[in-house]
């Protein structure tokens, strides 16, 4: 799953430098204006703005920096006090105000980041939900074109998952879905993308892999789920439609349908089984023929019965 996009050290570092220079530029402003001229709540811009891009710690540094200038700025300004306790008393409350207004930024980009990765996570497996995949698989997709390298989804459908909610009930059918997410977080990479796109239905998208990675890929995890469900005792199997794309497709609905058009012919051809084509942009000229399961020309269809349970 992709996560809410996070400032990188250098970016984090621009914007402190940013934040500093905009702090120094408000205090000499304020010292060039007099005490007149209140420009004091400038200094709240850079605080702020640190705090949402940066963090907390960051943010109240540069608080004390900010109050700093304001102290240089007034008091070489000639502003003065009754008491040099007035100093620190109006010191400390600037520092409660800048603290203040930090903590809120930062509570409000916590929830934001928390609201906008919650949208594109399936709450029960905790894998990316269709938005979430139809957004990184744009992404990759842009990468391949830049690239060329082979791209791969697998699209799988549980096979026979009714009777388990009906035989078992509805916690069971939960089950089986956290098992199935589980295997395949631990069969893949971090730069893979994996959803559950609705009901029993889930995507894998493999970056940079060939056919034959995905092949083992796909057996290995059906065979492990095969195991997992013999001894669970639930009737489940998996049809698995997978693609290797040589070249890109045209949007993400060609990427996904295509995966989805092949899985639906093994479920037609019995489930319980994995195809894989290849695809290429040559291929699209040559004739189709619609019981092969592949395109005229490509490495024939990788078929790998699960083991029955």
């Amino acid at each position: 799953m992709r996560e809410c996009h996070r400032p990188s050290p250098p970016q984090k570092a621009l914007v402190v430098a940013a934040a500093v220079l905009f702090i120094t530029l408000v205090g000499y402003i304020d010292y060039v204006t007099g005490v007149e001229l209140r420009v004091y709540p400038l200094y709240f811009i850079p605080v702020a703005v640190t705090a949402w891009w940066v963090g907390l710690p960051a943010s109240l540094l540069l608080s004390v920096l900010a109050i700093a200038s304001w102290w240089a700025a007034n008091s070489f300004g000639g502003l003065t006090f009754s008491s040099p306790l007035i100093w620190v008393l109006n010191g400390a409350a600037d520092m409660i105000s800048f603290s203040v207004v930090a903590g809120l930024i930062t509570f409000l980009k916590r929830s934001h980041d928390s609201e906008h990765n919650l949208a594109r996570v399936d709450s029960l497996t905790g894998l990316s939900n269709s938005r979430a995949f139809h957004e990184a698989a744009a992404l990759e997709i842009e990468r391949q074109k830049r690239h060329s390298d082979p791209l791969t989804i697998a699209y799988i459908d549980l096979d026979n998952f009714k009777l388990v909610n009906d035989r078992f009930g509805h916690q069971a059918g939960n089950s089986v879905l956290s098992k199935v997410a589980e295997s395949l977080r631990m069969e893949t990479r971090d730069t893979d993308v994996l959803a559950r796109l609705g009901g029993d239905e889930f995507a894998v998208l493999l970056p940079r892999t060939d056919s034959s990675g995905a092949g083992a890929l796909l057996a290995r995890i059906a065979g492990e789920m095969a195991v997992l469900m013999a001894e669970k005792g639930w009737p489940v199997t998996m049809s698995i439609g997978a693609v290797t794309f040589l070249d890109p497709p045209e949007s993400v609905d060609e990427l996904i349908g295509r995966a989805d058009a092949i899985m639906y012919r093994v479920k037609a051809g019995g489930k319980n089984a994995i195809r894989l084509e290849l695809y290429s942009t040559a291929d699209e000229e040559r004739p189709r023929d619609p019981d092969s399961g592949r395109i005229e020309g490509n490495i024939p269809s990788q078929q790998h019965p699960f083991e029955k349970a």
